[in-house]
């Protein structure tokens, strides 16, 4: 399988050249990569499934697809997919299956660092997204 040749999470001895690219890039530090879903339009899945199943494969605009999450570098390099997901399916809900998840939380000390992502993910202590309503003491 040519798979885990071309596409790996970054190694140890690699963190710190990533977390220099992304702190170049937008002055934010100990990140080590980025997460986002995307959704790939399909044709309509089989009439064999029936209609309930199929629909699950039909996402918020309307469309049948596959979300499929994806990992990248500061280079846009891909370094982590997901490409298993119904269209239906929440970003937020394919993070906490996917086995990146798990490895990261087992080995944040080996790591030190943080992926970035959209509101479409939960903010923890490897995930940072956005603040949903910031402000500021007066």
């Amino acid at each position: 399988m040519l798979l885990p040749h071309f596409v790996r999470f970054t190694s140890r001895n690699e963190l710190s050249e990533v977390n220099s690219k992304f702190y170049r890039l937008a002055r934010f530090p100990t990140v080590i990569e980025a997460i986002d879903c995307t959704l790939v339009r399909i044709k309509c899945p089989s009439k064999n499934l029936g209609p309930t199943l199929a629909g699950h494969f039909l996402n918020r605009k309307v469309y049948y697809s596959l979300n499929v999450q994806i990992v990248c570098d500061a280079d846009c390099k891909i370094l982590d997919i997901v490409a298993r997901s119904r269209g239906s399916r929440l970003d937020a809900r394919i993070w906490d299956n996917c086995h990146l998840k798990t490895r990261l939380l087992e080995s944040k000390s080996e790591h030190n660092g943080v992926l970035v992502g959209d509101a479409g993910y939960p903010n923890s202590s490897i995930l940072l997204t956005p603040v949903r309503n910031p402000s500021t003491a007066k």
